[in-house]
């Protein structure tokens, strides 16, 4: 089925603002690589990866490839986006959002500000993120995200806290960069952080799902 105009024009904005996203984090990671990072993140190298700023950009720039992958798919025969590819988009997004929120409600004013958006931190705890987030809402909509699928949107933030926990607490060889430890209550950090992610899931897919309509994954788009 032929798309609408609007439809066209919204999935032209997907593949392109997807693309992008990738294209800069993956020179963002780069730059890790070949000078190292900034601010709060003065690594060089695979040390970056202990970040779950660096992650949750990977992350999400990977389902962003897919996204622009299948968006270039849907302009060519007006076929959906395949629920799994919505559902990665889906909880790499809310990955960089807790990044973005951690960072505006806590880590920036441990840190400074300035710190969290020198240099490439700019695109990883700010751009990135809301970029993530408005495409995910308003550029894709047309597949819905079921309710039972929610969930996985807390499922990074778990794996990497507990790798954090385990090599901040219990082995110590990494240092609290964080601010979890808090003071030997790392548990009631864990639980805010399992209930602020949780929230982000909810209203990130309540609000992508209003967007979405009514539409079904793998039926032709329709205005």
């Amino acid at each position: 089925m032929k798309l609408s105009k609007a439809e066209r024009v919204r999935t032209v904005f997907a593949v392109v603002f997807n693309a992008a996203i990738f294209a800069v984090t993956a020179f963002c990671v780069l730059t890790f690589f070949v000078k190292g990072g900034r601010g709060n993140m003065e690594v060089v190298g695979p040390v970056a990866f202990r970040y779950f700023t660096v992650d949750s950009n990977v992350l999400v720039a990977v389902a962003s490839l897919f996204v622009a992958v299948f968006g270039i798919v849907k302009l060519a025969t007006g076929r959906e986006y395949p629920e799994w590819v919505r559902v990665f988009k889906f909880v790499g997004t809310v990955a960089v959002m807790l990044t973005f929120l951690t960072v505006v409600v806590f880590l920036g004013f441990i840190y400074g500000f300035k710190a969290m958006f020198v240099g490439i931190n700019l695109f990883l705890h700010l751009l990135t993120p809301l970029a993530a987030l408005l495409t995910l809402w308003f550029a894709e909509a047309g597949v819905k995200i079921r309710p039972a699928f929610f969930a996985l949107g807390v499922a990074p933030m778990i794996v990497y806290g507990a790798i954090y926990l385990w090599m901040v607490i219990f082995a110590e060889k990494w240092e609290d960069f964080y601010h979890l430890a808090n003071g030997g209550k790392w548990w009631v950090s864990v639980l805010a952080m399992v209930a602020g992610t949780a929230l982000i899931a909810v209203v990130t897919g309540v609000v992508a799902n209003a967007i979405s309509g009514g539409k079904r994954t793998g039926k032709k788009a329709v205005e």
